[in-house]
């Protein structure tokens, strides 16, 4: 008779944890903000995934990765990015603003304790670089605006947003823009540079991206020179505040 000795130990499944109040805007991260359908939002617990992931660079975003879901208000979520800690996902622009709704994520076969979020038509979040100081745009020929190359006063930049809200034409949840659609926001932002107004050229979804706005607007000519504030601004909703290299 053989006897074959194994050991080894089974790993328990960790129960998900969401923390309260963690959906976040995912640029200008201000907790207990309202965030807008579409928006590209960040969660944070533990448990949340069991290894971090990211999801396919194309879209269709999915709605599972690595077998952790989120569900708002009862529909399931596109999801960006998933890790013990952390979860990135798209609030469903099939939700209606001006209301509350539930949160909670299924991960590890278990489901979070929900929380509660506050949905408005928008709530612009602007991208700024590592530090959260120095906004993230671009000059008209795609590169990058820094301290060594500063826009000009009377160019026209680009900078980035998520939190614009609804769009026309529409554009369905973890889906990006038609080939050539322009996708504005209902809502029509404006923004200041040093307080002063910026001509807002265009703003509109960027080709082949979920959730993120491309913002195209002129540098005032009575701003700077300097690391001006930036602002982005949508009816009574402002931004964060993000430093743009002026000369």
């Amino acid at each position: 008779r053989a006897v074959t000795q194994l050991t080894g130990a089974v790993a328990l499944n960790k129960a998900p944890i969401l923390v309260r109040n963690s959906l976040v805007n995912h640029f200008s991260q201000v907790k207990g903000d309202a965030v807008a359908p579409g928006t590209m939002s960040t969660l944070r617990g533990s448990g949340l995934a069991s290894a971090p992931v990211a999801a396919p660079a194309a879209a269709p975003l999915p709605t599972n990765v690595n077998e952790t879901r989120v569900l708002i208000g009862g529909v399931e979520a596109p999801l960006y990015f998933v890790s013990d800690d952390q979860v990135r996902a798209q609030i469903p622009v099939e939700l209606t603003p001006n209301r509350q709704y539930q949160v909670l994520v299924s991960a590890n076969g278990a489901l979070t304790l929900p929380d509660t979020i506050t949905l408005t038509d928008a709530q612009p979040g602007l991208q700024t670089g590592d530090t959260g100081t120095m906004a993230v745009a671009q000059h008209a020929d795609g590169s990058p605006v820094d301290p060594s190359a500063p826009a000009a006063r009377g160019e026209e930049i680009s900078l980035f947003v998520v939190g614009m809200g609804l769009t026309d034409p529409p554009v369905p949840s973890g889906a990006a823009p038609a080939d050539g659609a322009l996708a504005k926001p209902l809502v029509q932002p404006s923004a200041t540079i040093d307080g002063q107004p910026a001509e807002v050229v265009l703003a509109t979804l960027m080709p082949g991206s979920v959730g993120l706005y491309q913002l195209r607007l002129r540098v005032p000519v009575e701003a700077g020179p300097g690391d001006l504030p930036v602002v982005v601004t949508q009816g009574s909703a402002q931004s964060n505040s993000g430093l743009l290299p002026v000369r």
